[in-house]
């Protein structure tokens, strides 16, 4: 695994999550894997979409857009993955912005989210191999387009 940020990869976050929440009981530990679990996953989605030459914005709204990307891929796996993003996201947003929610210190759900961010990278594995890589480009590009007035 990489130290820099040219060699670092989404799966380093999700390791780091697991450890966390495999060895802390702490409420900034469990807050952290949380947010370690779903940056994890963020970046290996985006990590897929920008090697099927969708190159995602370095904008706020990318979290909501590789959701909505994945939703309108045409392949269940990448809903069910989309799915499990949006949920992961509304754990990040609660673990770093809600001192007062209190269910983010718990150590069950942050192996709970480190679980969600590998079984989406282990959706999007699934998806990796052609022509399902063409299909899911296509259909993420029309979805696209007809956004576009």
């Amino acid at each position: 695994t990489g130290t820099d940020a040219s060699t670092m990869k989404g799966e380093e976050f999700t390791a780091l999550a697991g450890r966390l929440a495999a060895s802390k009981s702490d409420a900034a530990s469990c807050r952290t894997a949380i947010s370690r679990a779903y940056y994890g996953a963020f970046h290996r989605c985006r990590e897929f979409l920008d090697s099927l030459g969708l190159i995602t914005p370095r904008l706020a709204n990318a979290h909501v857009l590789l959701q909505h990307r994945l939703n309108n891929a045409g392949v269940q796996a990448l809903c069910d993955a989309a799915s499990l993003l949006a949920d992961l996201h509304s754990d990040r947003l609660a673990a770093d912005y809600q001192l007062d929610v209190d269910r983010v210190e718990s150590n069950t759900l942050a192996r709970s989210c480190g679980e969600r961010s590998m079984r989406i990278a282990s959706l999007l594995d699934g998806c990796e191999d052609q022509p399902s890589r063409e299909n899911i480009r296509k259909a993420i590009a029309e979805y696209e387009r007809k956004l576009t007035p």
